[in-house]
């Protein structure tokens, strides 16, 4: 059981969906949503999952409409602009996922296992490659690795999944909250160091801590001021030794990432300033590998929507799209909290996992992976199964009361 629960929701959180470099299991991840829509119409036809509709009016949107806005934008065909919005389909992750759950019928404890079986795979594997693979592989650009990564300030890194690892890293700081055994704090010191010499994404481990920080002021009243306290104080250390330096160069401290997406922005917004139309109903996007890219278009060769937050969404989907996304999200976020009203560190680490996407949305895109989200979704509605009120269960799993 604990294996089938590991392929499953490894591929349906699109952990390995953009890892070129292997190609079997990219393609499987990429494909799942399409491999699964035998579950997911299942899962229309017999549950009733919260924001159903809304989610599949995001879907007919940006797969019916938005290709054929790009049609009359873009020089690329209808197979181009579908390649492109094809991401949004892994959207329906959440009706499979939750379907094949009810099928298996795992025990909490198996589904715990399982992730947790993930999270430490994935931490194997990154200290696996980082002994193993030559500094020649690592690559300064993503068209050819999105896994070695290789720059001037950060030197080499493994750009991996890390969607079990942190959230593995929220359920151990969920149960040090609620005052279980301290030798778990280990795992956190693993996943951190990991993060410092391997993974070395600022952002995401910003947005991790964030997470953590919010997690514990809301949990416990002992630690609470001591958590608000270290933030103001580590806010205020970031306010003075920007105020000490030269903020022209924050872009280059920041690895040149800051001055990269702020080029980005401005290309961006300057297309779509071009017409109303475009904000309101998005411009679409193309294949990064395809014949005609938006770098090629833009002629900036580091233009990546998905590097834009809610900007790119807006750039693609319009202020409509982008609004239906936000309410997806919203809606997801919201189903995942009401699983966890008996307080059960599990669970609760999923709506973690929920901050912590909502935090780094802000530089990367929300529809890149929304896998992520959606299978967390539906492992919070079937490990909160037992306990909901029978009338809202009832109407999840639409049996009479």
């Amino acid at each position: 059981m604990v294996a089938v629960l590991f392929t499953v929701l490894l591929f349906s959180s699109q952990a390995p969906a953009y890892i070129i470099d292997f190609l079997p299991t990219y393609a499987i991840a990429k494909g799942w949503p399409v491999f699964t829509l035998p579950f997911s119409v299942l899962c229309l036809i017999r549950r009733r999952v919260p924001g159903t509709a809304l989610l599949l009016l995001l879907l007919l949107y940006s797969v019916g409409v938005t290709p054929i806005i790009g049609m009359m934008i873009f020089p690329v065909g209808y197979v181009g602009q579908i390649q492109s919005a094809a991401k949004m389909l892994a959207f329906l992750n959440v009706f499979s996922t939750f379907e094949i759950l009810l099928m298996l019928r795992p025990r909490a404890a198996e589904v715990h296992r399982a992730l947790l079986a993930l999270a430490g795979f994935t931490i194997f594997m990154m200290w696996l490659l980082w002994e193993t693979v030559p500094l020649a592989v690592y690559q300064s650009h993503t068209s050819n690795s999105l896994l070695f990564f290789w720059d001037l300030e950060r030197g080499a890194r493994i750009y991996a999944p890390m969607v079990f690892v942190f959230y593995i890293m929220f359920v151990i700081t969920r149960s040090q909250w609620q005052g279980m055994p301290r030798w778990r704090v280990l795992g956190l010191l693993v996943g951190f160091v990991t993060m410092a010499i391997i993974y070395k994404q600022k952002l995401a481990t910003a947005a991790v801590l964030a997470s953590m920080g919010a997690s514990g002021v809301f949990s416990t009243k002992r630690h609470r001021l001591l958590l608000i306290g270290l933030g103001l104080a580590g806010a205020a250390t970031l306010l003075f030794v920007l105020a000490g330096r030269d903020l022209s160069n924050v872009g280059t401290a920041l690895g040149g990432s800051l001055e990269t997406r702020v080029m980005s922005a401005f290309y961006a917004i300057q297309f779509m300033k071009e017409s109303a139309w475009r904000l309101l109903l998005g411009v679409s996007s193309l294949p990064q590998h395809g014949d005609i890219n938006l770098a090629q278009i833009f002629r900036f060769h580091m233009f990546f929507v998905s590097d834009l937050g809610w900007l790119g969404i807006v750039f693609e989907y319009g202020m409509i799209g982008t609004l239906l996304v936000i309410g997806v999200y919203a809606q997801s976020t919201l189903q995942i909290w009401r699983s966890t009203r008996d307080g059960d560190p599990w669970r609760l680490a999923l709506f973690d996992y929920a901050v912590y996407l909502w935090c780094v949305q802000t530089v990367y895109s929300a529809v890149v992976a929304p896998g992520e989200l959606m299978t967390y979704l539906a492992v919070a509605l079937y490990l909160g199964l037992p306990f909901m009120p029978a009338d809202r269960r009832a109407a999840l799993l639409q049996e009479a009361v």
